[in-house]
């Protein structure tokens, strides 16, 4: 994959909402905007893939629930559902126009690996690049379910699943494999009641409940492997100052750099509140228009300006998301 600059791990699409949210005092506001922001897979993709087929070739290993009928396609379903939502906002991979083809495989054949001629078969009948394969799976959870009786808060208690996937993502002409991953994860789902029925008809069903782990860990493994954009909000304060007002409208507008031009006039401000917000503003601006380094400095000065906590909080964001950047491009060198 080419290496990128941090343009395009910070920001190249952005998604305007302006909210008022608190009156800061009779003349600051604080506006919420959202912008569009780029996640950077947790292996490297391969540029010779871009459409992309799920492959079903999993066989079941875990506990089913006693109370219901076998669950093997309402489970790998949330596995996919978890997946697609992950790569239909993929950067670079494409879902092919086609269902989650399916693979039977016995219980002898538990790991054994989809071949070449299969692969051939998927290449010819989807026009994918490569598949994207759940393997085999393995739910367990907690039978039964244990609650906890307090004078103070009644029963309460947790159930308890244990959710493991093994995937693996393949070339389809060539038979490579690109990924080959075991995902784990435990998750609780807590409930309370006054009565011990009553907390024990909180909880949700198991069924629900196995399919719901099943989804997130479909999610996750869509982040290993798939470029994404999630949006992340950021705020910028507003005043009865007709520069402010008309640097809101800008921004508003996608004109960052005018706006930006504006908010500079207060930096210096006998009023050192206004010029500290005006200083934040500014560093909200350098990091929608890619430059992080700026944004820290101009958020650090809004600080030293005048000590408030937004500079602080902010200043904790933009410092994790230069680390991250930087461990994306030493990563990307090697």
């Amino acid at each position: 994959m080419l290496r990128f600059s941090n343009s395009f791990y910070i920001l190249t699409k952005q998604v305007f909402v302006f909210i008022v949210i608190i009156v800061v005092s009779s003349c600051v506001v604080q506006e919420e905007i959202q912008i569009g922001t780029f996640v950077p897979s947790e292996i490297k993709p391969d540029t010779s893939i871009n459409n992309v087929v799920l492959v079903n070739h999993a066989l079941f290993n875990g506990t089913y629930p006693q109370s219901s009928f076998y669950k093997d396609s309402l489970y790998t379903m949330a596995y996919f559902d978890g997946l697609s939502d992950i790569l239909s906002n993929s950067v670079q991979y494409k879902l092919v126009d086609a269902p989650v083809q399916y693979l039977k495989k016995s219980m002898n054949e538990q790991f054994k690996k989809l071949t070449l001629e299969e692969l051939n078969v998927l290449a010819l009948k989807t026009d994918a690049d490569a598949a994207v394969v759940l393997e085999n799976y393995q739910t367990t959870y907690t039978d039964p379910i244990k609650l906890i009786f307090d004078e103070n808060y009644g029963y309460y208690g947790s159930l308890v699943i244990e959710n493991t996937s093994l995937w693996r993502v393949y070339k389809l002409k060539t038979g490579e494999k690109i990924d080959e991953y075991l995902l784990c994860d435990t998750l609780f789902f807590d409930a309370a009641g006054n009565t011990f029925e009553e907390a024990y008809s909180n909880f949700p069903k198991i069924d629900n409940a196995i399919s719901q782990t099943c989804y997130i860990l479909g999610q996750k493994y869509g982040k290993r492997i798939a470029n994404t954009w999630q949006i992340e909000k950021r705020t910028l304060f507003n005043c009865e100052k007709p520069d402010f007002n008309e640097a809101s409208k800008l921004a508003k507008n996608g004109q960052w750099e005018k706006a930006l031009l504006l908010w500079k006039k207060y930096i210096n401000h006998k009023n050192r509140r206004l010029a500290s917000l005006a200083c934040y503003n500014i560093a909200v601006a350098c990091e929608v228009m890619d430059n992080i380094d700026a944004a820290l400095d101009w958020a650090a000065k809004s600080y030293f300006t005048y000590p408030n906590v937004w500079a602080t909080k902010y200043i904790s964001v933009l410092e994790k998301r230069n680390a991250f950047i930087i461990q994306i491009n030493s990563s990307d060198k090697k």
